[in-house]
């Protein structure tokens, strides 16, 4: 009877300890799933900005069904293939482009009329007239000429202020992507090595109504040797933000 009792004694002993033994590891599954829905949580909200809305809803979908994975998993190994295979699903959604908007030509911005007629003439000043290309009065010959406008006191106009009046170095350098992408992939002689780098920013005319107004010239252009005014040392061009 005392040995059946010892027994007896060791097996509940023993018994308890597995059952302590499994509590254990049953916490510390469950310690393992929460820090592993975090983490899923975390990789993609550091991501949100990346995506489109409609791709952001197809992630957040992908998040719901790994976490659901996770909570399903009976061993840390389980676990971490949920996690794996949601962050696959996520990396497969490609990030949405970053727009580094259009350039147009000026006649082209003021036939969208995107440009005022005052806003036309001060880009034209700043970058005809006051670097010596033309005269005042050659610069009013070619605005009735090129653009319709008579102006009878043009030698009086006084140009919009530049605001600012130094480019900000983010969006020259997104005006310089913007050309690039540009020579990359017009259809006729496309110039594939097209970089920001190579292209320089030769004048700042101001920005009208969101269009910035710039001469730009690149390092992969070779200019004819008698060239028109609007092509000296660089392209007029106007940027504006899509």
């Amino acid at each position: 009877m005392k040995k059946s009792v010892k027994i007896l004694a060791v097996v509940v002993s023993l018994l308890t300890m597995f059952a302590l033994v499994g509590c254990d590891q049953s916490n510390e599954l469950a310690e393992y799933k929460t820090a592993a829905k975090t983490e899923l949580e975390t990789y993609v909200q550091e991501r949100q900005g990346n995506y489109t809305t409609e791709d952001w809803a197809a992630i957040s979908g992908f998040v719901e069904d790994g976490k659901a994975a996770v909570d399903m998993a009976t061993d840390k190994a389980q676990v971490d293939s949920a996690v794996t295979m949601t962050k696959q699903a996520i990396d497969e959604v490609p990030p949405k482009e970053e727009s580094v908007g259009a350039l147009y030509s000026l006649q082209e911005a003021y036939d969208q009329g995107w440009l005022s007629q005052d806003a036309l003439k001060s880009i034209l000043y700043f970058a005809i007239y006051e670097e010596g290309l033309l005269s005042k009065d050659e610069l009013k010959i070619l605005l009735f000429a090129a653009y319709d406008i008579d102006d009878e006191n043009f030698e009086n106009f006084a140009p919009i202020l530049k605001d600012p009046d130094i480019l900000s170095a983010e969006i020259g350098l997104t005006i310089k992507e913007a050309r690039a992408n540009d020579l990359r992939t017009r259809i006729t002689s496309p110039i594939l090595e097209a970089t920001a780098d190579g292209i320089t920013i030769v004048g700042y005319y101001g920005i009208y109504n969101g269009c910035v107004a710039v001469r730009l010239d690149d390092a992969y252009t070779v200019y004819p040797a008698i060239v028109g005014v609007m092509d000296v040392r660089g392209t007029l061009l106007i940027w504006k933000e899509n």
